[in-house]
């Protein structure tokens, strides 16, 4: 994602309370957990991120496996779903203050949130445009215009 100028995964990133902690739990264990299994470190967590991460960890293992390339892709592609989705939910915040604002006597704080509304849209649209090159119909789209020069 640092190739794409994002920052890596962060707590910020979950709306579910339970979910930014177990990421910053194991986000600690990273440097020991090298030679690890996800149960070895999952058993270091306190015993709800534990739970959690062991229904996680169930579900994805119930899927087929998937080649480090492709796991890699999908990895990144739902970093980017997940960060398009929370700015679509701050872009409709940030709208319902701004409409507030523009009723009541304050231009200030209302250009403040029109900017920031402006600058979460822009975000969301690079997302976009990132999501659709990565996917399969983004590359044939790409490539269309250079095979015909």
């Amino acid at each position: 994602m640092i190739a794409h100028r994002l920052p890596p995964l962060g707590p910020d990133d979950f709306s579910r309370e339970d979910n930014r902690a177990l990421l910053v739990e194991l986000q600690a264990q990273l440097p020991a957990a090298a030679d690890q299994t996800a149960w070895d470190r999952l058993a270091g967590l306190p015993e709800v991120l534990e739970e959690r991460g062991r229904q996680i960890v169930e579900q994805v293992q119930h899927r087929p496996s998937l080649t480090d390339e492709k796991l890699l892709k999908d990895l990144g592609d739902s970093l980017l779903r997940l960060r398009e989705r929370n700015l679509v939910e701050q872009v409709q915040q940030v709208r319902f203050l701004f409409l507030e604002t523009q009723e009541g006597d304050s231009p200030d704080e209302a250009r403040t949130l029109g900017e920031l509304m402006t600058a979460y849209t822009a975000q969301k649209g690079h997302i976009h445009k990132l999501l659709s090159t990565r996917s399969m119909t983004g590359m044939l789209a790409q490539r269309k215009p250079t095979a015909a020069n």
